[in-house]
């Protein structure tokens, strides 16, 4: 465990591109007890590039910012008890697995991209462009779906999304189905995209 109390930078010195490339059991967690800021020179999920594995964010006091885009091979952290803040000023952070209780994704570009799923609760979606997507999730499907519960969408998109949900493997027999269970909108279908199969129902 690499715990961080301040800002979190990658740089990239001489060849060395891939200088954080966490894997395994590694978790990053970000403690501070003010404003903290996440920055990566190069990032990427593989090659030359850094990245996290686990990313915890357990701030308390400030939130977290991303001054660049991000990757976290493993899963988004976010204990129940003290809500957090990510911002993004449109950055994208990308995961492959889910663990959050109580989040404010602040304009950031937000990717769910494997299976891995715990929850993924009380999340509000603020502060994004009419023309952008909010939540983006793109994986083969697994056997059960995934509920999420209690997401909150404060911006209602023109050309953009609330979920755009992609199923990259449509003929494995595991259907993508995500499950939005009481969110604000109780229905946001018309602001859905799906691809490769992939089911999204919005319920109270």
């Amino acid at each position: 465990v690499l715990e961080v109390r301040g800002n979190f930078t990658q740089l990239y010195v001489g060849s060395d591109w891939s200088d954080f490339a966490a894997s395994g059991s590694h978790r990053t967690r970000l403690t501070g007890s003010g404003a903290q800021t996440v920055h990566f020179d190069n990032p990427g999920a593989s090659g030359i590039s850094s990245y996290f594995q686990d990313l915890e964010v357990a701030n308390t006091s400030g939130g977290v910012s991303f001054a660049t885009n991000a990757v976290a091979n493993g899963a988004l952290r976010v204990r129940s008890g003290v809500s957090q803040s990510l911002a993004g000023g449109g950055h994208a952070l990308t995961v492959a697995g889910l663990d959050v209780d109580s989040l404010t994704l602040d304009n950031v570009a937000f990717t769910w991209n494997g299976t891995a799923f715990t929850r993924f609760d009380d999340v509000t979606f603020a502060n994004y462009a009419t023309t952008a997507t909010q939540l983006t999730v793109t994986q083969p499907g697994a056997a059960a779906g995934s509920t999420c519960n209690r997401l909150v969408f404060l911006v209602t998109p023109t050309s953009g999304f609330y979920v755009s949900a992609t199923d990259t493997a449509p003929v494995d027999g595991n259907v993508l189905t995500l499950i939005l269970a009481g969110s604000q909108p109780l229905d946001g279908s018309a602001h859905t995209a799906t691809s490769g199969g992939a089911v999204v129902s919005w319920t109270p």
